[in-house]
């Protein structure tokens, strides 16, 4: 008998077997793997409430954040593909990948929702406009839809489950269009490719807690994302870092 091996397995065997270790630092945001599969879970269920279906294209323009993570697997898990936007690239790149990918959802860090809005009346396939605000109080501009009260009062729970299997096209990663305009490569995981992820994933450190009981070390797994996670957090690379699991720690934007 074959199981196929699916992106969001990762993520649930995380939840369900570390649920309160924590997986991701952003600024003064933490999250559990518990807290952090619920928002996923919450996103996926928001995307199927705007009609969003298996293979149609959702978008992320974000640097490192906690959004960008969960839209890994809020996305996939109902069978939609991402396209995650380089936000290194001029306005007029991003509106060639987002008409090309025939993108229906963007999902927009706050910082560049001038930069879409700009080209907006250009992008034809989009009809639903999310804003990534971490600040609880800024009001979303006009025509955009905040995440968090997006997701607000959606089900914790699982979103319906999507026959999928291992060569199933998770997102689709454009170049950055140096010589000519930028290509979009498929993505999915397979199962093959995991085992070879895992040594280079994070960095391991010992923490000793309080007490001289033996065996009192224990490893802590860090994954640590310096690189725009447009260009390290391959859906493999995020994967294997919830397999293993690590947490991932978001560097401030400015360092990056």
């Amino acid at each position: 008998m074959e199981v196929p091996l699916l992106l969001n397995d990762f993520l649930r065997r995380a939840a369900k077997l570390y649920p309160n270790k924590e997986a991701i630092v952003d600024g003064d945001n933490r999250f559990t793997y518990r807290e952090y599969q619920e928002r996923c879970n919450q996103l996926g269920h928001a995307l199927l409430a705007l009609g969003i279906k298996p293979g149609d294209r959702v978008c992320i323009l974000s640097p490192n954040s906690h959004y960008f993570l969960e839209s890994y697997y809020g996305v996939t898990q109902i069978g939609a593909i991402l396209v995650p936007l380089n936000y290194r690239l001029v306005a007029s790149d991003h509106e060639y990948i987002i008409n090309h990918a025939g993108v229906t959802t963007v999902l927009v860090d706050y910082e560049y929702t001038k930069v879409v809005d700009d080209i907006r009346p250009n992008l034809t396939s989009v009809v639903n406009w999310i804003l990534a605000e971490p600040s609880p109080n800024a009001p979303a501009p006009a025509g955009w839809t905040d995440w968090d009260n997006l997701i607000k009062g959606a089900p914790t729970s699982s979103t319906p489950v999507v026959e999928q299997d291992e060569n199933a096209t998770t997102s689709i990663n454009y170049t950055s269009g140096t010589t000519a305009r930028p290509k979009g490569l498929s993505k999915y995981v397979e199962q093959p490719s995991m085992p070879r992820n895992v040594p280079s994933t994070g960095s391991r450190r010992w923490n000793k807690p309080p007490g001289n009981a033996r065996n009192s070390r224990r490893w802590t797994t860090l994954s640590s994302s310096t690189l725009p996670a447009i260009y390290s957090r391959s859906a493999t690379t995020l994967a294997t870092s919830d397999w293993i699991p690590a947490f991932t720690i978001c560097w401030p934007r400015r360092l990056v």
